[in-house]
């Protein structure tokens, strides 16, 4: 693959076609012929060369499930975080054109973009019966303070510790989705999870109970012959703060569009899930920590985190072994129940239709 064309010449070209009034929204089928046009002219004027492929995935682009409220001043000003990794796995385009076109359409639109969330590290591995697994992001290293910071949290979010996250490991960049989940189904003939009729593809899959995960969790690791596990409770919280200590990655208030939780500004909240990644990621990189669906973790229940580990490894020893923790809140699910230190327990059995898990890997020291 040759180069890519120069970021700020191509936002330049950008801006320019949208100064003369192209409305996105209703005109994207006009938009490439108008693109085409332009970029014949910024070859001469700015020496700009884009190929027919980059014409192409710039109007790709458009297509992303977030391009329209944000045209229309209705998403946040995050940029159109998302939109390269929905680009690589929908269309099949290359990892780094797909990053370049993120950046440029956020940047076009006058929107910022975070140099934090543009350096994070995605793969996804290869099944040995074909496509590829979840995407999975590289998570640092680092030590964190875990519970209730504020001091008005629940009695078992306390008494707070600080935990070492040491080994290296790369958490689920998105809950497991039914695409993913759906494919371990067809392969094993295993129970097939209902979706209530909300819709699969990259819809989070729920009615999965504990073992469900763990069994996908398996079937992964033989397929890839990587180490996928459920995450342990403080890998969770660590990676749901993403280096911060407020009650959501983004601050101490839920505000609005920022999650799919009741009253949550959005109108899956309280009636369904949400695709994945359809609100902004955290400072990791990750999507959908807070709300959604609840995620399993590895964690048996214990009433509070006295004598609980401090080197991030599953607390699995005492407690109550007939139930674990999930994590992250859910679509039905008030504010209070979204933040990073909310705990709940069930019953390893359970299935119901806000209920999910996302997987991290072990990763070579």
């Amino acid at each position: 693959m040759s180069a890519l064309p120069d970021v700020e010449a191509t936002v330049n070209l950008l801006k320019s076609i949208l100064s003369e009034g192209v409305d996105l929204v209703s005109e994207k089928r006009r938009f490439q012929g108008f693109l085409q046009d332009y970029a014949g002219r910024a070859r001469i004027e700015q020496g700009l060369n884009l190929e027919r492929r980059h014409l192409n995935v710039l109007v790709q682009g458009m297509r992303y499930r977030r391009f329209d409220e944000v045209v229309k001043g209705i998403g946040d000003a995050t940029g159109l975080n998302g939109l390269g990794d929905w680009l690589a796995r929908q269309e099949g385009y290359d990892k780094g054109l797909c990053q370049w076109v993120e950046v440029v359409w956020s940047l076009s639109l006058g929107l910022k973009t975070d140099a934090e969330i543009q350096s994070v590290e995605v793969f996804r591995d290869r099944l040995r019966s074909g496509g590829a697994g979840p995407a999975m992001v590289v998570l640092p290293t680092g030590r964190f303070r875990m519970g209730d910071l504020s001091g008005d949290g629940y009695d078992d979010e306390r008494p707070v510790r600080t935990v070492t996250i040491s080994r290296r490991i790369a958490m689920g960049q998105y809950p497991v989705t039914f695409e993913d989940y759906d494919l371990y189904v067809l392969a094993m003939g295993a129970k097939r999870p209902g979706d209530e009729g909300w819709g699969r593809g990259i819809r989070p899959v729920i009615n999965v109970n504990w073992a469900d995960a763990q069994a996908y969790a398996t079937w992964l690791s033989a397929q890839t012959g990587k180490t996928y596990r459920l995450p342990s409770e403080s890998e969770w919280e660590y990676a749901a703060r993403a280096g911060t200590e407020t009650a959501y990655s983004w601050g101490d208030e839920i505000g609005v569009n920022r999650a799919n939780g009741a009253d949550s500004g959005r109108a899956w909240g309280g009636r369904q899930t949400s695709p994945v990644g359809s609100f902004a990621p955290n400072g990791f990189g990750l999507y959908d920590m807070h709300g959604n669906v609840w995620e399993w973790v590895e964690d048996c229940w214990h009433d509070n985190y006295e004598g609980a580990p401090s080197d991030g490894s599953a607390w699995t020893s005492g407690g109550d072994s007939h139930e674990r923790v999930v994590r992250g809140g859910s679509w039905g699910r008030y504010p209070r129940l979204l933040r990073s230190a909310t705990r709940v327990r069930f019953t390893p059995s359970y299935r119901y239709i806000n209920l999910g898990f996302r997987l991290v890997q072990d990763l070579n020291p």
